[in-house]
């Protein structure tokens, strides 16, 4: 109980009524969320001219330098999740993504673009992604993807096609 008792002290001095009237946790504004306050000052912040919709983690650490609320990076990444706008350039930067790589195929490779759409589908689904920390195939089947692609000595060559590719599913 002792150890619970000098938690709750620490915290409680964390909190503070500053010179200015405005109660601060750790010289962060603490912020209510009265009449949706929390969610238009996200709103302001993130479709601000300045920052031109900033990701939840470049929002957090920014926040987190001003402002204090329970929930607050929570709050963040649900409002960013939901923002159209962000989602709508996510999509088109995977679009951007997916024809640079069926370009460098078809220059690569030769041939006609559709021919190595399995070459990209298993390129992409298995590139690391920061935002799940892992490639999407083993986010969906809980294990790497068994690939015949390796490090090899210098000089020598490996061209694997669609067939290989296939195979190592």
């Amino acid at each position: 109980m002792e150890l619970k008792d000098s938690m709750l002290v620490k915290m409680n001095e964390s909190f503070a009524l500053g010179d200015d009237d405005i109660h601060r946790y750790q010289n962060r504004q603490c912020v209510p969320n009265v009449d949706d306050l929390q969610t238009r000052i996200i709103a302001e912040a993130h479709g601000s001219k300045y920052s031109i919709h900033p990701g939840s983690t470049k929002m957090y650490h920014e926040f987190k330098q001003i402002y204090w609320w329970d929930g607050m990076k929570r709050d963040i990444e649900e409002y960013v999740a939901k923002c159209h706008k962000c989602q709508q350039v996510k999509v088109e930067r995977t679009i951007h993504t997916l024809e640079d790589m069926l370009k460098a195929c078809v220059i690569d490779f030769r041939g006609s673009w559709d021919d190595h759409l399995p070459l990209i589908e298993f390129s992409y689904n298995n590139s690391y992604y920061s935002s799940i920390g892992m490639a999407p195939f083993e986010a969906l089947y809980g294990k790497r993807c068994r690939s015949e692609v390796g490090w090899f000595d210098v000089g020598k060559s490996y061209i694997l096609g669609p067939k290989s590719i296939h195979e190592s599913l």
